[in-house]
């Protein structure tokens, strides 16, 4: 007996089967209705869009791009390590200090001020850059090897800008205020920043340690060893910071309050420590040792064990790195060398296995002078050299650390043997060492005194805030933008649209049901 399906169990039946074909017949079928829906949604979207564009007020925005142009910008640090955010440019201090200096009490109040002021990344430079590139990727024809060069070429120049390049923005909407005042603000709330980065974490001072008067205002007279100790450290620590403040760009030309520049006060140091600091510093270990012998000769003899200790360390890695050295530059110059099992000589691999780039290297070098060939080649016998550089550099480092470590061992224990000797040479009246150690440590804190003040003159004259911290890119615009934006319209737009397609649908399906239960 044949059984007919009930209508419910059809439509069961056709949900289940369901393909691209019934939904295509469904759009044909209920294609005027869809539309209708979607023309319908679109019209009343766009007129009430043209009602808010006509009686919302413009916003009036004032933008000023600028580029951080310290050293460590792009890693987030400030030229003395301290941690750096492009946010700190708006934190809350700068702006209460802008706030005060613009004198805009009259306009908005400071909650409302910071409120209007952003910062983010880009410029008008990133954009043109973009575009310039883009045209020139464009072009059909490009070899690969073209294409890729330009890439390369591309995503330099946007490291060198991202990270460094931003914009400071101010939203003037709706208030009583001149273009003139809304172009003073972003150009004075950097400027503030500057200053109050300088003021508060001194981040354009030169990241060096230089010794105070502090370190000998504790001095006790009568505790000879730690006096002694005291006097030789101190001057050695001076010295180091005079080093230091020597490879800083125009050391050479700052003078101190005598008058006299970084090599003269190199030399006094030095001398100082020769005629004065070390005498005065064998006296008062003779009269330590005399009152208390055991604990003078554990003192020096723990420090000479550490010496020792830290002196196998340094040799150790100045072998290390001479030895890279000399394998490096025989690997790189395809010279012949021994074999481990001696007498056979075998050619080295050259540059460019050396570089990570397998036989590469002779290929680059044997082909014709075509421009992409030299690029390649320059850039290959660039990271060479550079490399090189590295290389005896920390070479030489490590063999300066090593001669100056084995001078300061031989020196303790040049003094533990003096010491231990029996009938050394008696130490001087407390008196007289007390008066020589006085003077000792007064030129100790006028050197001290010196440094600071070089260190102090170098850092205002090659890390001025203002200048150097960063710089404006280009001049102020103040433009004037609608409450509903362009690219929002059209984003809106394109959601109402699907919004009313998907009702369309909807009351397609409604139809079709009705129809069915109808028949």
């Amino acid at each position: 007996m044949n059984q007919q399906a009930s209508p419910d169990a059809a439509e069961f039946q056709m949900d289940q089967g369901l393909s691209l074909v019934d939904v295509w017949q469904f759009v044909q079928r209920h294609f005027v209705r869809i539309m209708v829906w979607v023309v319908l949604g679109c019209m009343f979207y766009s007129g009430v869009i043209v009602l808010l564009r006509s009686y919302l007020p413009r916003a009036s925005v004032a933008r000023q791009t600028i580029q951080f142009t310290f050293d460590g910008a792009e890693r987030g640090e400030y030229p003395n390590g301290m941690p750096f955010s492009p946010k700190d440019v708006l934190a809350a201090p700068v702006l209460d200090q802008a706030y005060s200096a613009l004198q805009l009490s009259g306009y908005l109040k400071p909650e409302d001020f910071a409120s209007r002021l952003t910062i983010f990344q880009g410029s008008r430079d990133m954009e043109m850059l973009q575009l310039e590139y883009q045209q020139k990727l464009s072009n059909t024809k490009l070899l690969q090897p073209e294409r890729e060069s330009l890439e390369r070429d591309f995503k330099a120049k946007m490291d060198a800008l991202r990270g460094r390049v931003y914009t400071v923005a101010f939203d003037a909407s709706e208030l009583p205020i001149a273009n003139a005042t809304a172009e003073r603000i972003v150009s004075k709330v950097p400027e503030v920043w500057a200053n109050f980065a300088q003021a508060t974490r001194g981040v354009k001072d030169y990241d060096i340690p230089v010794v105070t008067t502090a370190a000998l205002a504790g001095d006790d007279s009568s505790d000879y060893l730690n006096r002694a100790e005291t006097l030789r450290s101190t001057s050695r620590r001076l010295l180091d910071s005079v080093r230091k403040l020597e490879v800083i760009p125009g050391s050479n030309l700052v003078r101190d309050k005598t008058g006299g520049s970084l090599g003269d006060l190199r030399e006094d140091i030095q001398n100082n420590y020769r005629v004065s600091v070390l005498p005065s510093y064998l006296n008062h270990l003779r009269i330590a040792y005399e009152n208390q012998p055991e604990r003078v000769r554990d003192v020096i003899s723990i420090r000479v064990s550490n010496q020792e200790r830290l002196q196998k360390l340094a040799t150790a890695k100045a072998e290390e790195f001479g030895s890279a050295f000399r394998e490096y530059i025989t690997l790189n110059s395809g010279a012949v060398s021994p074999s481990a099992s001696g007498g056979v000589a075998v050619t080295q691999p050259g540059m460019g296995q050396a570089l990570g780039l397998g036989s590469q290297m002779p290929a680059i070098m044997s082909l014709s002078e075509g421009f992409f060939d030299r690029v390649i080649a320059q850039g290959i016998m660039s990271r060479d050299v550079e490399y090189r550089q590295k290389l005896n550099e920390r070479q030489l480092e490590a063999a300066v650390a090593v001669l100056e470590g084995q001078e300061s061992l031989d020196f303790d224990k040049w003094i533990l043997e003096q010491l231990s000797t029996p009938g050394s040479k008696a130490s001087l009246p407390a008196e007289q060492v007390q008066k020589e150690a006085g003077t000792a440590i007064a030129r100790l804190r006028d050197f001290a005194g010196r440094v600071q003040e070089i260190h102090r003159l170098l850092s205002e004259r090659n890390l001025n805030a203002a200048a150097q911290l960063y710089r404006n890119e280009d001049p102020v615009i103040v433009s004037s933008e609608a409450a509903v934006t362009t690219s929002r319209m059209m984003l809106g737009l394109v959601a109402t649209a699907l919004v009313m397609f998907v009702l369309g649908a909807v009351s397609g399906l409604s139809a079709d049901r009705k129809a069915r239960l109808a028949s």
